[in-house]
């Protein structure tokens, strides 16, 4: 049985304010965003799902959703990183 992937999108704190000019509904701060993803880990790992941290780039990120024609908001980056994962068999 393959146990469900939860990743967890790290951001540098340098790169943080290009994240938010593309995510307009991330957190206001870094510390924010990293805060949020510390919890979700936590409740994915209760859930016995595998917890795998990736970093992005948002400029990459950015390239990605332009070349897919998505918007550059949560569900795209969620669907960049399993495209982008090298770990992943989706990718």
């Amino acid at each position: 049985m393959t146990k469900d992937i939860f990743r967890v999108p790290l951001v540098a704190w340098h790169d943080y304010d290009v994240l938010r000019e593309l995510i307009k509904d991330a957190p206001s701060t870094h510390h924010g965003w990293a805060e949020l993803f510390r919890r979700r880990s936590r409740e994915e790992g209760r859930r016995g799902h595998v917890v795998r941290e990736m970093h992005v780039d948002p400029r990459k990120f950015a390239a990605h959703a332009r070349f897919k024609g998505n918007p550059t908001n949560l569900s795209t980056l969620e669907h960049f990183l399993v495209e982008t994962d090298p770990h992943s068999d989706q990718g």
